[in-house]
């Protein structure tokens, strides 16, 4: 079991001006916060939803790390 698995809500497929470019960006104030919580001695699992096809493929992943917590964070770099 993992303290924390940590994901983002931004769907690539959802965004079609965003996969038009084909520029995806890195979400990086959602690792920024993995990077926090393991400073602090805890263990946080990264997921990125980026590329999913539904925001109900992180289920899986919840099963499957069976986390404490679930953080989705909003990294705000794009608005749909």
């Amino acid at each position: 079991m993992t303290d924390f698995l940590v994901t983002h809500s931004y769907i690539l497929n959802f965004d079609p001006k965003q996969k038009k470019l084909s520029k995806p960006y890195p979400p990086l104030a959602t690792l920024l916060l993995c990077s926090v919580i393991e400073e602090q001695g805890l263990q946080a699992v990264f997921f990125d939803s980026q590329f999913c096809n539904s925001a109900d493929e992180i289920e899986n992943e919840i099963i499957k790390q069976k986390p404490k917590y679930l953080l989705i964070a909003d990294d705000g770099f794009n608005y749909l």
